[in-house]
């Protein structure tokens, strides 16, 4: 390998790595409590250990640049020859290394997860630069700094697929606050043959109709299990990323796009969604809309877009106008300087019919096509859009300071998107500026509008109690932006192809930003062993029996185990399930929790199955506090006044209720 490549690409990934430890100190020593705990305390060493090993390599980099490179050049004479299948394979592994690392260690040791999720962000540059090492050397056509880019972001797209299967496992509890529940509501359609009603109604869940329908599917596979279901789950989480990249980077905006470049839009746009995170479903809907957008007949590609403003309706009724939105943002920027004037408004004409295709779609055939209604709720669309289901959206409290960091979500809202989009805008700029991205100013008005207006309503749906977690409820935002760094995809590999480094550093950013943002919400899962799950679901079992007689069982949480047969013989009550209960507690719908208190008064369930329930609030400056409240105040404490509790584990965080004698 050509020294004077090696050279500069390892001294790029040390840079990196240094400005990286830089952050972590400050934002570990101002946002974080110093001497918060233990492992805190250990992070803070690693932390402080590897700022001494990265001052030493500066100090030698400064007097001894010359002597380390010619190590560096003498350690790959030892490779020349190397075979092509074993360098392929070296590549592979180290790859692959962080994910199976992690999930090695937090098996043996749980509490290390959080300190080795942070060595993650060391080690995966590192990994990928070696890597790339291999790969060029028996590949010397290929550009190295290009091939590391390539590796780092195959690297990390590698590790969160990988990570999204890890939940496909055959225990029958829930791996988390309501994925069991989840499981349950995707029955809805496909599987509602599984159960035993109790009295009498429209089998209905806290869900939408088109998250029910999408995911419901795998129900159609008659005596489908557990496992069945999450892999199925974990499938539709992680194919709409790809796929929404695929069908918009299809779209021709008027700039050359080699195969290849198109390949790397695929994979960094997969990355950029994750900084959402971007529900599948909603996706889906849009892939529906780019395969429209693409569409050269106005016919065709209008019956696409208001199919997909018929989707994301059913999916969610906020979502409703996006389709519309997008495609006519896609025809506008399609056009080679729009105007009014001189016979060009003939050339609005798509942008117009799109935007109102997907309107129709959105409003009108929800109204038109017979959708079973499965939502217990009316503000999701199953119900569509109406007056109930925007005002249920103030309903509940907004909480502004989450926009800023905070315990719940680390770098807060505002700092967050910043990050996620900074890089995207900013080549925007740059290409407007040197005038090779020329929109006009019809172009930029409505590009700009959509955009602020996306942005405007994400931010503060984010505020609203429950949210402000992630990104999501900036999901349209974040989308509208990915289709904007599609029209001018092809710029950026020229923009990079030229000399300047300030360039090759600018596009760098822009692809190595989503690899890593959205690693600080990634944990490896830590299942609890089979002999507790199997005494679990014998304590619950032998409860449910000797209670079954006496009244009604209420299964609060862990309705899955009914769903696929783990409890059985027991009927279905259809009321207060956990997240419905949660909602309206934020909510504080007292008409609701009226008959709810009424029927825990007089004894109606024989036996409760919930979470683990406690009168304690959250401390005020704790993670979630403000969602705690409510629980509690409307949930929690009006349980415990009136029943008892029987049986408690902690590992699965379950707990049995029977009525107070």
């Amino acid at each position: 390998m050509k020294q004077k490549s090696l050279k500069f690409w390892a001294s790029w990934v040390y840079l990196g790595l240094f400005f990286y430890w830089i952050s972590q100190g400050v934002y570990s020593f101002v946002i974080e409590p110093v001497l918060a705990s233990k492992r805190y305390l250990v992070y803070l060493g690693v932390l402080g250990l590897s700022g001494v090993v990265l001052l030493g390599l500066a100090l030698v980099f400064f007097f001894k640049r010359d002597g380390f490179f010619d190590f560096l050049k003498k350690v790959d004479g030892w490779f020349d020859g190397i075979q092509k299948w074993i360098a392929w394979s070296l590549s592979v592994i180290l790859l692959a290394l962080p994910f199976f690392l992690q999930v090695l260690v937090v098996r043996i040791e749980p509490k290390l997860n959080s300190l080795l999720l942070q060595s993650l962000y060391f080690s995966l540059p590192v990994l990928a630069l070696l890597a790339s090492y291999f790969f060029v050397k028996v590949n010397v056509r290929y550009s190295f700094g290009m091939v590391w880019l390539l590796t780092t972001m195959i690297g990390g797209t590698f590790y969160f697929v990988a990570f999204n299967f890890l939940s496909v496992v055959s225990i029958p509890l829930s791996l988390g606050w309501s994925e069991g529940n989840r499981l349950y509501d995707y029955s809805v359609f496909f599987g509602t043959d599984r159960y035993d009603l109790a009295g009498e109604g429209v089998f209905q869940t806290f869900i939408s109709t088109g998250r029910a329908f999408y995911f419901g599917l795998i129900y159609l596979i008659p005596n489908v299990g557990i496992w069945g279901v999450r892999f199925w789950q974990a499938l539709m989480n992680t194919l709409p990323m790809f796929l929404i990249g695929f069908f918009l980077i299809q779209i021709d905006f008027g700039s050359k796009i080699s195969k290849f470049q198109k390949w790397v839009f695929v994979i960094w746009a997969y990355l950029f969604l994750l900084q959402g995170p971007i529900h599948s479903y909603f996706m889906m809907a849009l892939v529906v809309t780019f395969i429209g957008a693409k569409q050269k007949k106005l016919v065709w590609a209008a019956v696409f877009v208001a199919l997909g403003g018929f989707l994301a309706n059913i999916s969610r009724w906020t979502w409703t106008f996006a389709p519309g939105l997008f495609a006519g943002m896609i025809a506008l920027l399609q056009i080679e300087d729009p105007r009014f004037k001189n016979g060009k408004w003939k050339e609005l004409i798509r942008p117009f019919v799109l935007g109102i295709s997907g309107l129709v779609g959105g409003l009108g055939l929800s109204n038109l096509i017979p959708v079973k209604d499965v939502n217990i709720a009316n503000f999701e669309s199953g119900g569509g859009l109406s007056l109930d289901s925007i005002t249920h959206a103030f309903d509940q409290s907004l909480l502004w300071y989450r926009l800023l960091p905070n315990r719940t979500f680390k770098p807060g809202i505002l700092l967050a998107v910043l990050l996620a989009v900074v890089f995207v805008y900013v080549m925007l700029v740059v290409l407007f500026v040197q005038k090779k991205w020329r929109p006009n100013w019809l172009q930029l008005l409505a590009v700009g509008a959509v955009q602020l207006a996306l942005f405007g309503v994400g931010t503060v749906a984010s505020t609203k109690i429950g949210g402000g977690g992630d990104l999501h409820n900036l999901d349209m935002f974040l989308l509208g932006t990915l289709i904007l760094a599609a029209s001018v995809w092809g710029m950026v590999f020229d923009f990079s192809s030229e000399i300047k480094i300030w360039q090759k550093g600018m596009v760098m950013l822009l692809l190595l930003v989503p690899v890593f943002s959205p690693f600080q919400r990634s944990r490896v899962p830590v299942y609890v062993d089979a002999e507790t799950t199997q005494h679990v679901l014998e304590k619950v079992q032998a409860m449910v029996d000797e209670k079954k007689l006496e009244g009604e069982i209420l299964f609060i949480d862990e309705r899955q185990l009914l769903t696929f047969g783990y409890i059985d013989d027991v009927p279905l009550v259809m009321e207060y399930e956990k997240k419905y209960l949660n909602d309206m507690a934020m909510a504080d719908n007292e008409a609701y929790f009226a008959k709810f208190y009424e029927d825990l008064e007089a004894g109606r369930f024989s036996l409760i199955v919930s979470e683990s329930l406690s009168d304690v609030l959250y401390k005020p400056n704790s993670s979630f506090a403000e969602e705690n409240t409510p629980w509690v105040k409307w949930v929690s404490i009006p349980i415990l006044d009136t029943y008892d509790s029987v049986y408690k584990n902690k590992d699965y965080q379950i707990q049995l209720f029977v009525p107070k004698k």
